[in-house]
């Protein structure tokens, strides 16, 4: 099909949609291919008449090079396989009743779509001109599963919404700008890395929050929806986003706190969100009691003559979160030839014992063992070797 000039462009940021809309007038320009690909891919239009204009829109899903990475900031998912499109009169504000629409399969080996990454497919959708004063509003729903004669499966998820509002014109040129807002369907909350937490004193601690679509997809951007954050102790620890108290994030952008009031107790910490069957896994956020503590406080290492014996103390530290202990001591200094050690010097966990294998020394001599958990909290153990003989 051939469409008379006054055609206009709609690049979609990420995606881009180029819509012509002309009437039957007369002209020589030309634009794209409005003709309805064969297949799946069905269009069906309501309040066309012989004044209605041609709707042409370009797809384009993101690829994996360099140049798709650099794309910022709108979000279109890597697994859309369908897209829907539905134009209503701007007047009608409860979208009731629809001037056009059309659904197609969208994606590598789809009619009417390229056959390389990025993946461009064109989608044609009729619409009449915009009434005199009035404009027309697209709503664009992008899903994981393409449509099956016009119909999406009830099993299809959306990926994607996006909307925009342009008069349209049977012979004139317009442009319009549409993004894409990520539908969050899943979360993953993530604490900073070996971030034990001290008990007994405030502190902040960033988290990273990534929202996914159902296609598994980081949303980039901001969202169709926000996720919530939740606790289930809200005695002992609060968020804020961007720097004021809150709980909702709305942009993949967002800066997200969590703050412990160093109040005992522990929370699990998660996301909520309003997609159905929403789904993210908590985080146990479990401050420490307070510093490690020994069984024995002081432990005694018994010689004869060049034989050392051995003892052990063991270190704990209730609430602390498995990350474990560092162990370093002056007692080899004081027992030459034949040194005393202690080992682990590393050991995980949130209870360790240490075992002290005594070297000789003339009468006796103290020695320390200095034991610091992951969180910088410190411990001695004071440690006498004696000579027995």
């Amino acid at each position: 099909m051939v469409h008379p000039k006054g055609c206009w462009l709609l690049p979609l940021l990420i995606t881009a949609f180029a819509l012509s809309a002309c009437s039957g007038g007369g002209g020589s320009g030309t634009a794209p291919s409005a003709t309805l690909p064969a297949g799946g891919n069905t269009t069906s239009s309501a309040g066309a008449n012989s004044g209605s204009g041609n709707v042409q829109l370009s797809i384009t899903l993101p690829g994996t090079g360099t140049a798709a990475k650099l794309r910022k900031p709108a979000f279109v998912s890597g697994g859309t396989a369908g897209a829907l499109i539905v134009a209503y009169l701007s007047t009608d504000t409860t979208h009731a009743n629809p001037v056009g629409s059309t659904s197609v399969a969208v994606g590598l080996g789809a009619p009417g779509c390229s056959s390389s990454a990025p993946i461009t497919c064109l989608v044609p959708i009729t619409v009449p001109p915009s009434p005199s004063g009035s404009s027309t509003a697209f709503v664009v729903t992008l899903y994981n599963q393409a449509p099956t004669n016009g119909a999406f499966p009830t099993t299809a998820q959306v990926l994607g919404l996006g909307n925009a509002t342009q008069v349209v014109t049977a012979n004139g040129s317009n442009s319009l700008t549409v993004s894409v807002l990520g539908v969050p369907a899943s979360g993953v909350l993530v604490f900073p890395p070996s971030a034990s937490v001290p008990g007994g004193s405030a502190s902040s601690y960033p988290l990273t929050v990534t929202a996914l679509d159902a296609a598994s997809q980081s949303i980039q951007g901001t969202f169709a929806s926000p996720v919530q954050l939740t606790t289930t102790n809200s005695a002992i620890t609060s968020f804020t986003v961007n720097g004021q108290p809150g709980a909702l994030i709305h942009a993949s952008t967002d800066s997200v706190v969590v703050s412990y009031n160093g109040g005992p107790g522990s929370a699990n910490l998660s996301l909520t969100g309003t997609a159905p069957n929403f789904t993210a896994a908590p985080f146990s956020f479990i401050p420490s009691s307070a510093a490690p503590t020994a069984s024995p406080a002081s432990v005694i290492v018994q010689i004869f003559g060049q034989i050392g014996s051995t003892a052990t103390f063991i270190v704990s530290e209730p609430n602390y979160t498995g990350a474990g202990y560092t162990e370093t001591d002056n007692c080899a200094q004081y027992t030459p030839p034949h040194p005393t050690t202690i080992s682990p010097t590393v050991v995980g966990g949130s209870t360790a014992t240490f075992t002290v294998n005594g070297g000789s020394v003339p009468g006796y001599q103290n020695c320390t063992a200095i034991i610091v958990d992951a969180v910088g909290q410190t411990l001695s153990v004071i440690v006498q070797i004696q000579n027995n003989t």
